[in-house]
């Protein structure tokens, strides 16, 4: 049997029905595809409380940040004055931003909304005397507005579209190597961003900049990407801004508040440096083997040791955190001074000056401080003799077996070259401490350490071939090693740093 079919009566409130849930749902796409212009006035990591404003909107992005709006309007025009209000209270870095709903949209993008509708008539741009480019000129406005919309799904803003094409095109086409860090700046401001690092990316390419200039454009890619809520594209602008100025610091309050949480992440230490070196080196005389010409003269008198000095330049790498090596290229002189005698009858006093090239090489441990950084240091040095002479003066009495008499002798002699009596190379371990303090590219470094000899500098093999002074004065060399204590002062200049961002 057939079911009898539904007549009209028994439709109509299905259709009604029908009708009902296709206008609401109309309704809410017409609210959902609003555009309305909110005032952006801060981004930061940490949700905070805006001090000093009342209509505050907080929205959190994927990535967690926080991005703080202020006020809501249906036209450019009264976005942009209230934003100016804002700026005058302290928030430089407001701008206007555009939402469709409750997305937000760029200019560019509310700009191509606009040129999709059909319906929309064509109509010139107004006039824009109000918008003027970095360097004061003002923006021309005759550029033709497309198609404009009038439906319920959004409301025509003609401020916004003449701001942003003006803003836009015209600072794309007529911007110049001079202003063009300026007018990229413009774009920043105005939430153009995307225009905003295609105009940097042609200034890296076709301009010349300076230092000053590259800085300026390496920050500024990082308040536009850190806007965009691209942490990897933040962090290499500002590894490529402390590349070319390692110094730099940012302005307290200039920037977001996550430019700052970002830029303490990025570490930088100086990875190569080089400098001189100067101070005082006092010799420690060590007697191994004692050797006598006279059995009643005591030759085991000490070496007493006369202060010189140490002076050269160095280099400094270092490779790893909290350690460098460091090798250096120095010259050191320094002498020692005996006296010899026999009861009242021989009185000898000896002087030597030695010189030497020496190259020591050694590794810094730093301990990291806040403005001081103490270090010690390990290593060993090779030093090679240059020069050794001697001076000499003799006294002493003969008395004449037949007569009695005592007659008193004086000899003595100069500029003696001892150096064939001598090792012309001898080793050394090296061990100290000192601190260092760093002024933007200058290290300042005082330094003490003691380097332990390792053998004989005396030869003792051509020692005893030494006739002028064993048979003339009664005077031979003991084998000796010799310890020096350096103190010194140096000046580095860092020629490269190591720029790393960390977790």
């Amino acid at each position: 049997m057939k079911k009898p079919a539904l007549n009209n009566m028994a439709r109509l409130p299905l259709i009604l029905l029908c009708f009902f849930l296709l206008s609401a749902a109309k309704g809410q796409s017409s609210l959902s595809d609003e555009i309305i212009f909110r005032i952006q006035v801060k981004v930061s990591k940490q949700q905070q409380t805006i001090s000093g404003l009342d209509d505050v909107t907080v929205i959190q992005t994927e990535q967690g940040s926080y991005t703080y709006f202020s006020g809501s309007f249906k036209t450019y025009k009264e976005a942009d004055e209230y934003k100016s209000k804002l700026k005058s209270k302290g928030f430089s870095d407001a701008f206007v931003a555009t939402f469709r709903g409750k997305t937000k949209i760029s200019v560019a993008d509310y700009q191509k909304i606009v040129s999709k509708n059909p319906e929309a008539p064509k109509e010139a741009a107004a006039s824009a005397d109000s918008v003027t480019k970095s360097d004061g000129t003002p923006v021309d406005s005759t550029i033709q507005r497309p198609d404009s919309v009038e439906n319920n799904s959004f409301e025509k803003d003609e401020s916004a579209v003449d701001v942003s094409a003006n803003l836009v095109k015209k600072i794309l086409e007529e911007s110049s190597c001079p202003t063009l860090v300026k007018d990229a700046e413009a774009l920043y401001n105005n939430g153009s961003y995307e225009e905003c690092l295609a105009l940097l990316d042609k200034g890296f390419k076709d301009c010349g900049f300076s230092r000053r200039e590259k800085e300026d454009a390496w920050v500024l890619r990082a308040k536009v990407n850190i806007e965009k809520d691209k942490v990897p594209d933040v962090q290499q602008a500002l590894v490529r801004l402390l590349r070319i100025n390692p110094n730099y610091k940012p302005l307290e309050g200039a920037y977001q508040e996550d430019f700052y949480s970002y830029f303490s992440k990025i570490k930088v230490r100086p990875l190569l440096s080089t400098g001189i070196f100067a101070g005082p080196a006092l010799p420690v005389f060590k007697t191994l083997k004692t050797y006598s010409v006279f059995d009643s003269v005591n030759y085991s008198s000490p070496y007493r040791s006369l202060p010189g000095n140490q002076e050269g330049i160095f280099f400094e790498l270092a490779f790893m955190k909290n350690i460098s090596i460091t090798s250096a290229f120095s010259y050191t002189s320094y002498a020692y001074k005996r006296h010899l005698e026999r009861g009242t009858v021989y009185f000898l006093d000896y002087k030597e000056l030695l010189h030497y090239w020496t190259v020591p090489a050694y590794l810094k441990f730093f301990f990291t401080c806040k403005k001081i950084n103490p270090y010690f240091i390990a290593g060993g040095s090779y030093s090679k003799l240059l020069k050794s002479t001697a001076e000499l003066s003799l006294q002493y009495t003969s008395q004449d077996a037949l007569t009695g008499i005592i007659d008193e002798f004086t000899s003595g002699a100069s500029g003696i070259d001892q150096k064939p009596y001598r090792v012309n190379f001898y080793t050394s371990i090296l061990f100290g401490a000192g601190c260092s303090y760093r002024i933007k590219n200058f290290l300042f470094s005082a330094e003490t350490s003691y380097s332990l000899g390792r053998n004989n500098i005396m030869n003792p093999d051509a020692e005893i071939r030494n006739t002028d002074l064993i048979y003339k004065f009664y005077y031979i060399d003991n084998a000796v090693k010799i310890d020096l204590v350096t103190t010194k002062i140096s000046v580095a200049y860092i020629l490269h740093y190591q720029v790393k961002k960390t977790k």
